[in-house]
């Protein structure tokens, strides 16, 4: 698996942009969001894990803060 070190995808239409924006297409937009090098990290995790999903976090104040919101 590359290393994607990226901070921004490019969109091949504004309306595939905005269906990716919301949910309906399957696709990064920005890496504070997303990307493909995370993704793959989040979901080896889940399975190791045996578990739905994971989520991974940019830094340990996000965790805190993900953590307390939910």
């Amino acid at each position: 698996m590359p290393v994607y070190q990226s901070s921004a995808f490019a969109m091949p239409s504004a309306e595939a942009g905005r269906g990716i924006t919301e949910g309906h297409l399957p696709e990064f937009t920005y890496s504070r969001v997303g990307n493909p090098t995370v993704g793959v990290l989040e979901k080896r995790l889940a399975a190791q894990g045996s578990c739905i999903g994971a989520a991974c976090l940019g830094s340990e104040m996000g965790a805190i803060s993900n953590a307390l919101r939910r």
